[in-house]
């Protein structure tokens, strides 16, 4: 979360923290007066079908967090355990994640 905050006035913000449903991921978002920072995990991606089972997760696929039809001007991603898919898309609803495995943080600019 360093990272994803970094040059951000945190104070300024005014954060209002919300969850976005959907049946693939936790996606938690913190919705400042600029920016929204939104965590993604991979809801089959747990410590215990991973490690006790060696299961490895499904990876999500086409996931897109909506910003009710408003474009971001900016999005910036930082993937989780050394995971790197690739960058995100920014469409005219919001942002489009790749594929991913195990989730990231995205920093999403107003």
């Amino acid at each position: 979360m360093v990272r994803a905050t970094e040059g951000i006035q945190l104070d300024a913000e005014g954060f209002v923290s919300g969850v976005i449903p959907h049946d693939d991921a936790w996606i938690l978002t913190l919705t400042g007066n600029t920016h929204i920072l939104v965590l993604v995990r991979n809801k089959a991606d747990r410590w215990d079908l991973v490690l006790r089972d060696g299961i490895m997760p499904n990876p999500v696929e086409n996931l897109c967090i909506s910003l009710d039809g408003k474009k971001p001007n900016d999005a910036k991603v930082f993937w989780l355990m050394d995971e790197n898919p690739g960058e995100p898309e920014i469409n005219d609803n919001g942002v489009k994640l790749p594929t991913f495995t195990h989730g990231c943080v995205l920093r999403i600019k107003k």
